[in-house]
């Protein structure tokens, strides 16, 4: 139900990707990466790098408030479905595609 992934730096984590899609709430650095996985104070808490303080209250605040747990999921797994369903995600490959076989060598 919930999804916790601190980090000092990250790429685009795959993993809090999927958190969403499968409508869980998520707690994650505020960090470039996990920000863009995520929409703030909505689907996720952002924490400072290096907080367990901060990690440990929010855990506590999302096992003991079921509703607020299941609407930031709930409203993840929609975010997932709009910025990464599959039909998204493959029109822009065929995007990417289609305008570099225009470029010449």
């Amino acid at each position: 139900d919930v999804v916790c992934l601190p980090s000092y730096h990250e790429g685009f984590p795959k993993a809090l990707m999927e958190a969403a899609a499968a409508g869980c709430a998520v707690i994650t650095s505020d960090v470039p990466g996990c920000r863009d996985a995520v929409l703030p104070g909505i689907t996720a808490f952002l924490v400072p790098v290096s907080s367990p303080d901060k990690i440990a209250h929010f855990i506590k605040k999302l096992v003991t408030d079921s509703e607020l747990r299941k609407s930031m999921g709930e409203r993840g797994r929609l975010m997932a479905h709009e910025k990464f369903g599959v039909t998204k995600i493959v029109s822009a490959h065929i995007d990417v595609y289609s305008k570099l076989t225009r470029v010449s060598l």
